[in-house]
């Protein structure tokens, strides 16, 4: 397949909009990889990083999600900002990072954001943690290996849309980073055949996991 069809991929499961936002508010999100760079593919020790969002928030509460957020308007660019959001959010050091490409936005639906994620490289991993747990709960350090795992893999749909969801233990990662994730392990060449033809639904998966997302909420945004 190539990159230009899994771009669309990506933003068909990110976003359900049918076309751009006209004037979206900037954000970008971090893509932290690590592993050892000696490797000819695949480390071993591949790993990302996600944050789980306080269920206190008044939009995404609850969500697995990259380190990120809005521009300030002191950024410099995208990557200036999601280094930003994420040693605000998970005490990352920036100088432990290298950053690798700036992928093209992507628009989310209903919140009136542009994304960009950036995707880095994370040469000096060191411990992480939720700064500010009023926004973030927890912050983890994901295996590639079990991202890539078909059992820890599913469709999701809700609402008209459908796209890529993660298990990570009894946590539920869908819809942007979702997204991302999915495009990211197809474009490496590190996806592993999974089912993809059983469409799970939403909310009951969300129901039963650790996410603590506000469903009320999601079920009135999706109308």
């Amino acid at each position: 397949m190539s990159s230009e069809r899994r771009l669309r991929g990506l933003r068909r499961a990110a976003s359900t909009l049918d076309k751009p936002l006209e004037d979206p508010a900037m954000s970008a999100v971090l893509v932290l990889l690590s592993g050892d760079p000696r490797a000819d593919q695949r480390p071993d020790d591949a790993s990302v990083v996600l944050t789980h969002r306080a269920t206190t928030l008044r939009s995404h509460a609850g969500q697995m999600s990259f380190p990120g957020g809005r521009v300030d308007p002191g950024d410099l660019d995208a990557v200036d900002t999601a280094l930003r959001e994420a040693e605000e959010e998970t005490g990352l050091d920036r100088s432990s990072v290298t950053p690798l490409q700036v992928m093209k936005s992507i628009d989310i639906s209903r919140t009136g954001f542009a994304v960009n994620p950036v995707l880095a490289y994370w040469q000096d991993p060191h411990p992480l943690q939720a700064v500010d747990p009023a926004e973030t709960e927890s912050v983890l350090n994901v295996p590639i290996d079990h991202l890539a795992d078909p059992e820890n893999r599913l469709m999701l749909g809700y609402s008209g849309w459908q796209g890529p969801g993660f298990r990570i233990g009894d946590f539920v990662v869908w819809g942007f980073t979702g997204g991302v994730l999915s495009y990211l392990l197809d474009t490496a060449g590190w996806a592993q055949e999974w089912d993809t033809s059983r469409v799970h639904d939403l909310i009951p998966v969300l129901a039963d996991s650790a996410n603590g997302e506000n469903l009320a909420q999601l079920r009135r945004v999706a109308r």
